[in-house]
């Protein structure tokens, strides 16, 4: 992988950087998939005024650009270290997530199961918990697996654009940023950490696309 301009083992940067970015996607991704299953929940189950007001709310948000309001909000802060870009990205990354939840929810609330659940006199908590949620996790898990590339191209995107992790945080956004002034020079500076940057992202697509398979037994 040969040596940054300051004279670093490049491959050592390009694999501490993953830690980085991984995280990041993980994190972002189990938090935005946390915020669903409880208003998206309730959204579906309950249905009425209360999903109305968390139908509205994820509408406002579904206004607001994953890059833009990350750029806006980003450039507020004086320390952007990994969790405070990975709660932005939580707040910008989850209406997708509860929206897909809140269907789900709709679907299965309606089958026989939950209508024996509740005439044998189960709660409402435990109908949602012990007989709903389950089945209606799998959209849920096969787009969540999708999202954490998702949410790495996106970090990537911010670091490059000034906005993301700053140093001496190590990212693959960052390796790309600080390669872009260099690249007709030491070309190898954008390659490595572009080329694991778009192996990765591809990997939790097809990842995603692996669970999808596996978990709807149309496709079985």
């Amino acid at each position: 992988f040969g040596f940054d301009v300051q004279g670093c083992d490049y491959v050592a940067r390009t694999v501490y950087g993953a830690r980085v970015s991984i995280s990041i996607g993980v994190i972002v991704t189990v938090f935005a998939v946390l915020i669903a299953l409880v208003l998206g929940s309730l959204a579906g189950y309950y249905g009425g005024f209360l999903d109305t007001i968390i139908a509205r709310l994820t509408d406002i948000w579904f206004a607001i650009p994953t890059i833009l309001g990350g750029i806006v909000v980003l450039s507020l802060l004086r320390e952007r270290g990994l969790w405070q870009v990975s709660l932005v990205l939580i707040l910008l990354g989850w209406p997708t997530m509860l929206r897909l939840l809140r269907s789900a929810v709709l679907s299965a609330k309606e089958q026989d199961y939950v209508d024996a659940a509740r005439a044998l006199g189960a709660s409402d908590f435990r109908i949602i918990v012990r007989h709903i949620l389950p089945n209606a996790l799998a959209p849920v898990i096969v787009y969540a697996t999708i999202t954490v590339g998702v949410v790495i191209s996106a970090e990537a995107a911010l670091s490059f654009l000034g906005v993301g992790l700053q140093l001496p945080a190590i990212s693959w956004g960052l390796m790309i940023s600080g390669s872009q002034t260099r690249i007709l020079q030491y070309p190898h500076l954008l390659l490595f950490p572009g080329a694991f940057l778009s192996i990765t992202v591809f990997s939790f697509i097809l990842m995603g696309d692996a669970l999808r398979d596996a978990l709807d037994p149309k496709l079985r």
